[in-house]
């Protein structure tokens, strides 16, 4: 939160994100952050009171409340072999993916870095 604060025109976090795909497809996605001044106040309580033990997703929510979350924020996502399994290390087909999902944020900044750059394709290879 704290260098999302120093303010930036793009972010781009890497993950894991489960979107039941074959194990190692790297996507790009533009993340929906949801507004919490659209939730009633146990609501917001619920999701926002403690930040060490919290999803990544309520950290985004937290920073669009903000108003520090940057005006273009995406994912550059992998596809777990097995979303519930915790632990050190990656897969086979998420380690053979890792280059791909590289030179896919190396492409997201160099559009960025554009003069002309308004947007970002979508991208699910």
């Amino acid at each position: 939160m704290q260098e999302i604060s120093a303010g930036y025109d793009v972010l781009i976090v890497i993950d894991a994100v489960d979107r039941e795909r074959p194990p190692g497809t790297v996507m790009v996605i533009e993340p929906d952050v949801e507004d919490v001044y659209q939730m009633d106040d146990a609501t917001k309580y619920d999701f926002l009171t403690d930040m060490h033990y919290t999803k990544p997703d309520r950290a985004f929510m937290l920073a669009k409340a903000l108003k520090v979350l940057p005006p273009k924020f995406l994912l550059v996502g992998g596809q777990p072999e097995d979303p519930d399994r915790y632990g050190i290390g990656l897969s086979e087909p998420v380690r053979s993916a890792v280059e791909l999902a590289v030179v896919e944020v190396q492409r997201l900044i160099q559009e960025f870095l554009k003069p002309e750059a308004v947007g970002v394709s979508n991208f699910d290879g």
